[in-house]
């Protein structure tokens, strides 16, 4: 059971993925929104 570490940092790999993408994603609605104004 020594493959929980590994399974821990793709798990934080992918959290960090995410964040990103819903940052990026949440900073595009709002230029898109300031445009459509």
């Amino acid at each position: 059971m020594r493959g929980g570490r590994k399974v821990l940092e793709t798990i934080k790999a992918i959290a960090e993925i995410v964040f990103y993408a819903v940052s990026t994603l949440a900073i595009v609605k709002t230029l898109i929104k300031d445009d459509s104004k």
